[in-house]
């Protein structure tokens, strides 16, 4: 038995320690993780030196990346946050018998990860296990951070720019292993969104990033809905979920969440009191609109190669013109857009005609926001509202256009 417990500045605060002693649990089944010798020295001298006491790395990420190249492949970890007060069985089983019974399903079947119910709420989850006969399910389940126990795998890194790494997990898994289980009858007591410790490094940028991130990375696998969470009590956040019946089809568009008019307000005044000039109709091979009103941001093609430097491409003009818009683009895109983006185009008031972006490498996020109704996106003949909605498609591929009945002032971003 391994317990494994990733843990920062919480050493006179250590709950998971007095549970698992309660519970009778060998302090040499027990490695508690730590960032740094400083912070190894803090722990030993309040709990001493009989845990297995490990210096890894700074971030909670960064540590669970850490903890899965430490230990072998196919070794059966118990993973627990720092901060577990309690854990409540409905059936009254030693809290050793339940860890072994769960390991030996776990290693006898053939998934990967094994986790508890995510309810936090007693008198909920009660009533769901009088529903619920069976002690393991198996599925596409959402398998929480604070308590799981899985099959190493070194396969299955996270990545340390998503913040939902408990999602991310279950995903890794879901994706490897085909289903996850999760064991009914348990729930624990903890605190979620505590201040501290490993949890001090979401923010809403952060959360909502990494939010896109996984949408784009498994969008046949997550379905979202808004409410109001601890982060920003005035903003409400797209919440994710596991869908329960995983379709095959292949999605060619991935809807995002919708952004919030305010965090593009700025923009929008900086677009609204800067000329854009009406672009040309030379060599216009897509038959846009005459004097189309376009801006173009980031990296382009030199139209004559310069061949004493070989440059291929260069930051554009617009970029260095209007600076200050370029870089409200940037922070907007560094949010919002999943994957990493070169170039960025913006249009004024465009109804395009049917066209593909033959000269694009892969997928493009376009986002549309201003004060108009009208305008909509089709795609393969499938009408998507992308105001204040970002979608994201292959547009080398798949012939797109918009509706022609726009009023009102419209600007769209495309990152690419």
């Amino acid at each position: 038995m391994k317990i494994v417990i990733p843990t920062y500045d919480r050493y006179n605060n250590f709950k998971t320690l007095p549970f698992l002693e309660k519970n009778n649990i060998d302090k040499n089944n027990i490695y508690i993780f730590v960032a740094d010798e400083e912070q190894k020295n803090k722990y030993t001298n309040v709990i001493g030196n009989e845990y297995n006491i490990i210096i890894g790395v700074l971030g909670l990420v960064n540590q669970r990346t850490y903890i899965t190249n430490y230990f072998d492949d196919e070794e059966i970890l118990i993973c627990m946050d720092d901060d577990i007060e309690d854990l409540i069985h409905y059936d009254n089983i030693n809290f050793i018998d339940w860890l072994n019974d769960c390991i030996n399903y776990l290693s006898d079947s053939k998934y990967g990860l094994l986790s508890i119910s995510p309810s936090t709420n007693p008198f909920f989850h009660n009533e769901k296990n009088k529903k619920n006969s069976n002690t393991y399910n198996i599925g596409n389940y959402y398998c929480i951070g604070a308590f799981f126990i899985l099959k190493n795998d070194k396969e299955l890194l996270l990545d340390n720019s998503i913040i939902l790494e408990d999602l991310e997990r279950s995903l890794l898994y879901k994706k490897k292993y085909i289903s996850n289980i999760i064991y009914n009858k348990v729930l624990i007591k903890t605190k979620y969104f505590a201040k501290g410790g490993l949890s001090s490094q979401r923010n809403k940028n952060n959360y909502l990033n990494s939010v896109n991130k996984l949408i784009y990375e498994y969008p046949s696998l997550l379905k979202f809905n808004y409410k109001k969470l601890p982060l920003d009590k005035y903003y409400l956040f797209p919440n994710l979920s596991l869908v329960k019946n995983v379709s095959n089809n292949i999605l060619n568009v991935i809807q995002l969440p919708k952004i919030d008019s305010s965090e593009l307000s700025v923009l929008y005044c900086l677009l609204e009191n800067t000329y854009i000039r009406p672009k040309t109709n030379y060599n216009n091979r897509r038959n846009f609109p005459n004097h189309h009103q376009a801006l173009t941001f980031g990296l382009t093609r030199a139209r004559f190669n310069n061949r004493l430097n070989k440059k291929l491409v260069d930051i554009s003009n617009d970029s260095k013109k209007y600076s200050e818009i370029y870089d409200e683009i940037l922070r907007i895109g560094n949010i919002y857009c999943p994957f990493n983006f070169q170039s960025i185009h913006v249009n004024k008031n465009v109804v395009c005609p049917k066209h593909k972006d033959d000269k694009n490498k892969q997928m493009s996020m376009l986002l549309s926001f201003g004060d108009y109704t009208g305008c909509n996106i089709v795609v393969e003949d499938k009408i998507y509202d992308a105001n204040c909605n970002p979608i994201i498609f292959d547009g080398s591929k798949l012939e797109h256009w918009n509706t022609d009945d726009l009023q009102g002032t419209k600007y769209s971003l495309v990152f690419f």
